[in-house]
């Protein structure tokens, strides 16, 4: 294999590593069963497979590859559960343990061309994969709290509500040493901590530590700072509950499930910081388009004021998705789409801050993703008229926003050339699987940060945010989330249509009280 001979140095440090943590699998595994010992074992086991993971794809040991990053998924879905919940999972733990020692005496043998996994390694395994709450899983976290200041004792008495453990430091010599000492899963700083000291601390360790800086003014420049640092996330100082609640929320998400969003961190953060703020005239059809009282003829003034929005109106009266003909003028198409679909379709432009935009690995261009959002539009209007009325309005809005996240996504394949391999896994799997594979996140994830940033209302955030797993979105948002996921997964990223109603979607609709009919007549329409 030359992959091996012409990276010899390489190799031999994988063998090593390899060959010291092969041993410590198996009673890792048994402790997994033992009282006081799971937490430690699941994620000492967490990081071995995570760390092979990267290696063993470079080397060419495709069947390793697979099988450690199968061990890594099931392994952070245990984590999550907090226990195992099936003697099963043991088992297939050690049938994991036995041919990672297998492959092991290959490699030492000489022998490059490793021999198949056993098939029992990609059956299915029973898993209770996305349904610990975010609460559960904060409980078997580690917390790293350092803090100088005199309200930190207090803080330490809260967070040790909310974690398994609390380890605070008021002051540290050395972050890189306290991290190593302490091994947190995540670690909150105080403004005095955060430093040139800190970046290098957070980036000499192996694993991507969730890190959470106190600042006592949000701004620009601060938040700038934040990510220069290396620092991830950011809590307001006097703290609230509201606030602790969304940052904890979103660090599970990304860190701590099963798709764990690695390019929603520095990446997207330093991409997002560079576009401009909403501009003054969409704010203000904002204000025209949710104000019951507002007319029309205000409305036409202010889409007349700004040439980018005047643009984006009309070319959707050429669009064949609305079919209209005739017309020419902005107060024709602004009185002919209304204020609810003015305000959708000029947030729903946002998009063109964002090209020119290569989407050829999600089989598309830039027209067929326009075409995407005003199909995904078109179909949730004419559903929700028929559920909800009341909830068109941030529906028909997250429909036309929704694929946001997808030029980013496709700005990042580009930059690490992996375009040719994640259009097959686009081809061969889906959009979701591809982006999950490849960047552990999704354009709905993506799209709900680049959302935050512009100030959208926390409701259509979370609506796009929860679209992956509805049922996860608190008891408000929910019926909003399980309107996107449908609508987003008859409405693929990958093509302007309108698939059938499969088996999964049908059962959404009857656990949720939504009547099949209603979908069925509004795919009709949005068709004809």
């Amino acid at each position: 294999m030359s992959i091996v001979t012409d990276n010899s140095e390489i190799f031999n440090t994988f063998r090593d590593q390899l060959s010291d943590d092969v041993d410590k699998i198996e009673p890792l595994i048994f402790q997994l069963v033992e009282p006081g010992l799971f937490h430690e074992a699941v994620n000492s086991l967490f990081r071995i497979f995570h760390n092979h993971k990267a290696l063993t794809a470079f080397l060419g040991f495709d069947e390793m590859q697979k099988s450690v990053h199968k061990g890594e998924t099931v392994l952070n879905i245990i984590r999550q559960e907090g226990v195992i919940s099936d003697e099963a999972q043991v088992d297939w733990l050690l049938i994991l343990s036995d041919q990672m020692s297998k492959w092991l005496e290959e490699l030492d043998r000489g022998t490059y061309d490793l021999s198949p996994a056993n098939k029992k390694i990609f059956s299915e395994l029973k898993l209770k994969e996305e349904k610990t709450s975010v609460s559960a899983t904060l409980k078997t976290l580690h917390l790293l709290y350092l803090d100088d200041q005199a309200t930190a004792p207090k803080l330490v008495s809260t967070f040790e509500k909310i974690f398994d453990k609390v380890s605070y430091i008021a002051q540290s010599d050395s972050l890189k040493n306290d991290i190593t000492q302490y091994d947190p899963d995540l670690i909150i700083l105080a403004p005095s901590f955060i430093n040139s000291k800190t970046y290098r601390a957070l980036h000499s360790h192996d694993d991507i530590i969730p890190t959470i800086g106190l600042i006592t003014k949000e701004s620009k420049q601060t938040i700038l700072k934040l990510i220069n640092q290396g620092i991830h996330y950011y809590l307001t100082q006097p703290l609230s509950g509201r606030s602790l609640k969304k940052v904890f929320h979103s660090i599970v998400q990304s860190h701590f499930s099963s798709r764990k969003m690695i390019l929603c961190n520095k990446k997207i953060r330093s991409f997002i910081d560079t576009l401009d703020p909403l501009g003054d005239s969409i704010k203000k059809i904002q204000e025209i388009c949710d104000d019951p009282q507002a007319s029309i003829a205000e409305l036409i003034k202010v889409v007349k004021s700004d040439p980018i929005c005047s643009g984006t109106i009309l070319n959707a009266t050429k669009s064949p998705i609305y079919a209209l003909k005739d017309i020419s003028s902005i107060d024709q198409a602004v009185s002919t789409f209304g204020k609810r679909t003015v305000k959708a379709l000029v947030l729903g432009g946002l998009s063109s801050r964002f090209m020119p935009a290569n989407l050829s690995m999600y089989h598309i261009d830039e027209e067929k993703f326009l075409e995407i959002t005003h199909l995904r539009m078109k179909l949730m209007s004419k559903w929700y008229q028929r559920v909800n009325p009341k909830h068109v309005n941030i529906l028909t809005v997250a429909a036309l926003l929704s694929n946001l996240g997808q030029m980013l996504i496709s700005r990042e394949i580009l930059k690490q050339e992996k375009e040719d391999a994640f259009l097959k896994s686009v081809t061969e799997k889906s959009a979701y699987e591809a982006e999950y594979e490849f960047l552990r996140t999704s354009t709905a994830a993506v799209t709900s940060d680049i959302l935050y940033f512009w100030k959208m209302s926390s409701r259509l955030i979370d609506a796009i945010s929860y679209s992956d797993d509805p049922m996860q979105a608190v008891e408000e948002i929910q019926p909003l989330s399980l309107a996107c996921h449908i609508v987003f997964s008859l409405v693929p990223l990958t093509e302007p249509t309108i698939l059938p109603i499969s088996d999964d979607i049908k059962k959404l609709l009857l656990e949720n009280d939504l009547n099949s009919s209603d979908l069925l007549k509004a795919i009709a329409e949005t068709l004809s």
